[in-house]
């Protein structure tokens, strides 16, 4: 479900923005052409509601000076936190009595299994929050000739989410491989003739 909001406020301001939700349940539990599906019990995958929820909202404002402003907010879910595990057929084999299947015939065998051990979709990064600032000026010069100058300031929060890491458990799990980049500022200019 989605709520939106569109509202002109004082002599000038714009705010818009809104609420989603929502969940998708993954049921593979009785999947005739893929069996081993069924077997890794997690074949039904249920999110919790906060792992689709967003909040976004954009205020526009002018200020004295003729100056633009305006402000971006996000709030959505952090990543999934995973731990696949990759156990080798030496490990394997004692216990099932037999190489893995893929092996064949192959007197030495390098195949693997990967296992999933934490349930899909029940462990989550920090959500991630972020605004965006925005700060503009029109400057008029001769006949239709116009300037635009700009500061923007990305991520004026400085979070740091992570928003990839290492799946694969072991000494490196959950090392960030990619975070949110950091606090920008960018200035800009606009010329129109």
């Amino acid at each position: 479900f989605d709520v939106t909001v569109n509202s002109r406020f004082l002599e000038g301001g714009q705010i818009s923005g809104g609420l989603s939700a929502g969940r998708t349940v993954s049921d593979n539990c009785v999947v005739v052409d893929s069996p081993q599906d069924a077997r890794d019990g997690y074949c039904k995958v249920t999110p919790p509601w906060s792992a689709g929820t967003q909040l976004k909202f954009m205020v526009v404002y002018p200020l004295p000076f003729d100056v633009q402003t305006s402000a971006i907010y996000q709030n959505s879910a952090g990543i999934p936190i995973t731990a696949s595990y990759v156990v080798p057929n030496a490990a394997i084999a004692p216990s099932l009595g037999r190489n893995l299947s893929d092996c064949g015939a192959a007197a030495t065998c390098n195949a693997n299994r990967t296992i999933e051990i934490i349930r899909p979709q029940t462990m989550f990064e920090p959500r991630l929050q972020q605004l965006d600032l925005r700060f503009s000026r029109l400057f008029r010069l001769r006949g239709t000739t116009r300037i635009r100058a700009s500061l923007d300031v990305y991520n004026t929060l400085n979070a740091s989410n992570v928003i990839n890491m290492n799946t694969t458990y072991g000494p490196q799990w959950k090392d960030a491989v990619q975070i949110l980049s950091g606090r920008l500022l960018r200035f800009g200019a606009q010329l129109d003739f």
